[in-house]
């Protein structure tokens, strides 16, 4: 699929990891990327929809995947898993009703190995060491995934990836 950026009509869901919310103000370096990003994109006349924690804020609309992260690690995980369901399912429901994503740029970290349920390009933006991935997700990702990196120093850690588009400094 060829997306035109200049269409009003493109559909973009940006997804947050879902422990720190989305807004102008809030301390996460992903999270500052990413509403920066969407209120551009959403300037330049694409529809988009940020999926993420209670309180977040966007130019576009908000899909709440349910509350913030308390902090406490095994939480976290179950708190990832349950975020991943609900951002398939909304992208399921969008498709159904005729107004499916036209791209799913993920900022989680985690959503993107669940790609292969999704019809959409999926681009996965790396904004951690790649220590921080299991390896079994750069050799077994979905083929509609695409990534980047957030600096050239890290992208010399993942030039191996399949499908990698480059780097995009912060």
């Amino acid at each position: 699929m060829k997306i035109s950026w200049n269409q009003p009509a493109t559909r973009v869901l940006h997804v947050a990891y879902p422990m720190l919310p989305v807004n102008e103000s809030t301390c996460g370096g992903a999270e500052q990327v990413l509403s920066t990003l969407e209120r551009h994109a959403q300037r330049a006349g694409m529809r988009t929809t940020v999926a993420a924690c209670a309180g977040s804020e966007a130019a576009g609309a908000v899909y709440s995947t349910g509350a913030r992260g308390r902090g406490r690690l095994p939480a976290a995980d179950e708190l990832l898993k349950a975020h991943c369901e609900k951002v398939v399912e909304l992208i399921g429901v969008r498709s159904a009703i005729g107004c499916g994503f036209h791209l799913v740029h993920d900022h989680s970290g985690a959503f993107f190995p669940r790609a292969a349920e999704v019809e959409a390009p999926v681009l996965a933006t790396l904004h951690l060491p790649r220590s921080f991935y299991p390896p079994q997700w750069f050799v077994q990702a979905p083929k509609n995934v695409f990534f980047n990196c957030v600096s050239r120093a890290q992208l010399r850690s993942f030039n191996d990836v399949p499908r990698m588009m480059g780097a995009v400094p912060n």
